[in-house]
């Protein structure tokens, strides 16, 4: 190369042409010329030996996968005993207010691999001794196509 032919740019790892501008290719391994594909330049390949790139990046820049799963899942439980009234009807009396509980549930199904969801137990809400009568509903997906099955199960403490 001759000592009047201008160099490529650089910038980071990057090397721009010096006649056009554009960003020149890596050379092949046994490349001694890098042509410009815009005007032709050729740049050695040597141009792009011995350069050191220090990169930096804020840690939360690129989070795994495991991390993002992580905070996603992250669920706070409040006191487990806590009831919420809501506008659910009773299924035996047809009161139009129940008492709401969390509680999660673990099953182990088929080659003993364990599923856990989430249950809602509800209490009737109506203001007499008879508001005994529990049940619950189980949300899980059931099919492949994201159909919502509702899963009811009835408990009563009169043993009706």
């Amino acid at each position: 190369m001759d000592i009047d032919t201008p160099r490529a740019h650089r910038i980071g790892s990057l090397l721009f042409c010096p006649t056009c501008g554009t960003l020149l290719d890596l050379p092949g391994e046994d490349d001694l010329n890098v042509k410009c594909e815009q005007c032709g330049h050729l740049e050695p390949a040597s141009s792009y030996e011995n350069h050191e790139v220090v990169t930096r990046s804020r840690p939360d820049a690129f989070p795994s996968i495991l991390q993002l799963k992580r905070t996603t899942q992250t669920k706070e439980h409040l006191d487990a005993n806590v009831k919420t009234k809501t506008a659910e009807t009773c299924p035996k009396c047809g009161h139009k207010e129940a008492l709401s509980q969390e509680r999660q549930v673990f099953s182990f199904e088929i080659l003993g691999v364990a599923s856990t969801n989430d249950r809602l137990l509800y209490s009737c809400g109506a203001p007499t001794k008879e508001a005994l009568y529990f049940w619950s509903a189980s949300t899980q997906s059931a099919d492949m196509d994201g159909a919502l099955t509702i899963e009811l199960l009835h408990y009563s403490s009169n043993g009706q």
